[in-house]
């Protein structure tokens, strides 16, 4: 497949978050590893730091910036402590997290030993500080917007007074009220590693420490938020999941098996030996390994229970839904990382995207 990438298209963009803009709530989205997708166009985080876009169905890509004759300066606590442009970031941090609904894009950054949730509106082209969570780190993985409500998640941080160092302690999830301006703590655990939007509800893989044995393996679990309320619904962390099944790894004997829940009758059975890489529509990829060079990948599909073997070359998946895969892979010399876009069909037969950036 030829790859190509077409000139800059500000008009289409904007004319898609005026239409957007229009809206008195906030459609439902995600992000992962700060691309989002919504009415067809990419938002994401450059690999330089800049707040990008792609438009999928005009092949066109650039940065999310609307000020004529800007030059898309970076901070510099000395020559620009206070960046004009708004797809660079306000601080040293850069951009952790980012998604976009009806024309706003929401994005995390860290100041000062404190978590900063901005909001850009991409219509009238500003940018408001909406909430700050002092003594919070936060994390790039997830971001989500669910009923005009806006999740993100990171680590608490203490200030060790003898030296002056932080340290993390226990992780959290915090929303953010786009129509009360209010900020609450959802949850706290030991770790979280990961956070998704399935069905309107929002599921969080956590880690728990035993606090009262040290030695003691930590125990895993998968929380569900729906409705202002957040309750454990399984003891292990639903880290893969598809339109109707969520997946976990077990280790009895030294072999690694894949075990399915059902998230509506709350069942689980055994999936296949293995350890489960990617998962989306009705299907489950996972791989066995052969040898120290070698691993074999397989489909499993929900509904029929089988699989099949697959061939596909790994490589970096920053965005993965039903419809779209959005990956990396470095050049031959290991100087350029180039971003493509695929369906996800596709993709998982081998086939060549299209060069994002």
């Amino acid at each position: 497949m030829k790859r190509k990438i077409v000139s800059l298209a500000l008009a289409g963009v904007m004319c898609l978050s005026v239409t957007a803009c229009g809206k008195n709530t906030l459609a439902n989205n995600f992000s992962q590893y700060g691309v989002s997708i919504y009415e067809q166009t990419v938002y994401y985080i450059g690999n330089d730091g800049r707040l990008m876009y792609y438009d999928i169905a005009n092949e066109s890509s650039g940065i999310l910036c609307f000020s004529p004759n800007c030059k898309h300066e970076f901070y510099d606590p000395s020559a620009n402590s206070s960046p004009e442009c708004n797809a660079v970031p306000k601080s040293e941090s850069g951009f952790y997290s980012s998604v976009c609904t009806n024309g706003l894009v929401y994005y995390t950054t860290s100041q000062n030993l404190s978590a900063c949730l901005y909001e850009y509106d991409c219509k009238n082209d500003t940018v408001d500080m909406v909430c700050t969570v002092d003594n919070f780190e936060p994390q790039g993985l997830s971001i989500i917007c669910l009923e005009d409500k806006i999740f993100f998640y990171g680590y608490e941080v203490k200030i060790d007074n003898l030296n002056g160092s932080d340290s993390s302690a226990d992780w959290s999830v915090y929303c953010y009220d786009t129509q009360k301006k209010e900020t609450e703590k959802v949850l706290t655990v030991s770790h979280i590693s990961n956070m998704y939007l399935h069905d309107d509800e929002i599921y969080i893989c956590a880690m728990q420490r035993n606090e009262d044995d040290e030695n003691a393996d930590p125990t895993f679990s998968t929380y569900k938020y729906k409705k202002g309320k957040c309750e454990k619904i399984f003891d292990e962390s639903l880290y893969f999941y598809n339109n109707s099944k969520g997946f976990y790894e077990t280790k009895e004997n030294g072999v690694l098996n894949i075990l399915e829940y059902d998230f509506k009758s709350g069942k689980t059975r055994t999936v296949a030996e293995g350890n489960p890489y990617y998962a989306y529509g009705d299907y489950l990829i996972y791989g066995i390994k052969e040898s120290d060079d070698n691993i074999s990948f397989f489909k499993y599909n929900s509904t029929s229970q089988k699989s099949e073997s697959i061939s596909f070359n790994s490589v970096v998946i920053s965005y993965l839904d039903d419809n779209y895969v959005i990956y990396s892979e470095i050049d031959t010399y290991g100087d350029d990382q180039h971003t493509y876009i695929c369906n996800t069909d596709n993709f998982f037969q081998n086939e060549e995207g299209k060069l994002i950036s």
